[in-house]
């Protein structure tokens, strides 16, 4: 029951970006099908196909504007003009926007972490526009280092936080430590940004409270 030629290429395609957002907020990547995507916008099924060359393609178009979505929140941050401060402000907005949605997070790191799919330029670049963000927070007090060094170290931050952000609040080691998420985020992000710092000769910066 498709709607024939009801939009256009581009505008379809919008579409069931839109309609996908929407159910992997709902129900997680598990959910996505091609006949539910084409269902939520009037089109068959074979309407997906016509416009995304697989899910895969239509996942990673999805995903690249969950990344951009969080560049734009990074980017709305102010700077103080110290260094600890302004880093954690980035992680809060980080770690806000995983918990605002969870299950689009999910599914964007689900597929970025597959082996058999190579993810698309137009992914690489919406990602490196978020590192290029982080990178500008921690430049100045690193006037030693290269760019690639920088976005280097902002990749390592990235890595680790992934690994927090896997942790449940649940986890019991958590509670027995009087301990979570945000918590080890932020002592991992300070401590791994002073001693950049302090590796770089560069004065340290007051310590956030």
């Amino acid at each position: 029951m498709g709607r024939r030629s009801d939009h256009t290429r581009d505008e379809l395609s919008e579409l069931l970006v839109d309609a996908s957002t929407r159910i992997i907020t709902e129900e997680g990547l598990g959910g996505l099908t091609a006949r539910k995507i084409a269902s939520r916008v009037g089109y068959s099924s074979g309407s997906v196909y016509n416009v995304f060359s697989d899910l895969d393609d239509l996942i990673a178009h999805v995903n690249t504007r969950t990344m951009r979505v969080l560049s734009l929140e990074l980017n709305k941050i102010g700077s103080t003009g110290e260094v600890l401060t302004d880093v954690k402000a980035v992680l809060h907005v980080y770690m806000d926007f995983q918990q605002k949605h969870p299950r689009l997070w999910a599914a964007n790191i689900e597929h970025a972490m597959r082996q058999d799919f190579d993810q698309p330029d137009y992914y690489t670049d919406a990602l490196d526009s978020v590192i290029d963000g982080v990178a500008k927070v921690i430049s100045p007090a690193l006037v030693d280092k290269s760019d690639l060094e920088i976005k280097f170290a902002v990749r390592v931050l990235w890595a680790s936080l992934l690994g927090i952000s896997a942790i449940p609040d649940s986890a019991k080691f958590l509670i027995k430590g009087s301990a979570n998420r945000k918590l080890l985020a932020e002592d991992l992000v300070e401590h791994y940004v002073l001693g950049l710092i302090s590796k770089s000769g560069t004065a340290t910066p007051k310590r956030s409270k």
